[in-house]
């Protein structure tokens, strides 16, 4: 008799299935992914601090920096958890953008291609980390005070 299927191990056989698709790619299609997270992230805290301060137009956040917005974003936000969270995205956000491509390729250079693998498991760590923000941030509820308020039907 076939042993039916649950719900849990359903999510689990897609978990594996995800890990083993990121084993396969690439640190390159991996680099990618985690900024499109990052920018994700990014979209989630200015529609956060927009709700939470109308004065602060989305237009006004556009040209910020991840650095510049969690500064911003940490004035509206009282979980402590979440901004450590966010400020380790940001370092990983910062080392992709800034030094990851050139220091693959020096240390390819230097070591080969099992430079690779180290830079997976830095890699896949960061998109925990973004996936874990996305969440808290989806999570985040606005408190009374400082939402703004909505019109009441009479």
């Amino acid at each position: 008799m076939k042993k039916a299927r649950t719900r849990k191990s359903k999510t689990q056989r897609s978990a594996v299935a995800a890990i083993v698709a990121e084993l396969h790619a690439s640190p390159y299609e991996l680099a990618g992914r985690l900024m499109d997270n990052c920018q994700t992230v990014e979209t989630q805290m200015k529609l956060h601090i927009h709700k939470n301060d109308p004065a602060q137009s989305l237009d006004s956040l556009e040209g910020k920096t991840f650095g510049q917005l969690l500064a911003i974003f940490r004035r509206h936000s009282s979980d402590q958890e979440l901004n450590d969270w966010l400020e380790r995205l940001r370092l990983f956000r910062n080392d992709v953008a800034h030094t990851f491509f050139r220091d693959m390729k020096l240390m390819r250079r230097q070591f080969g291609r099992g430079v690779d693998l180290l830079n997976h498991k830095t890699l896949r760590k960061g998109l925990r980390t973004s996936e874990i923000c996305h969440v808290m941030l989806r999570k985040l509820k606005y408190s009374a005070s400082s939402a703004p308020a909505s019109p009441v039907p009479k």
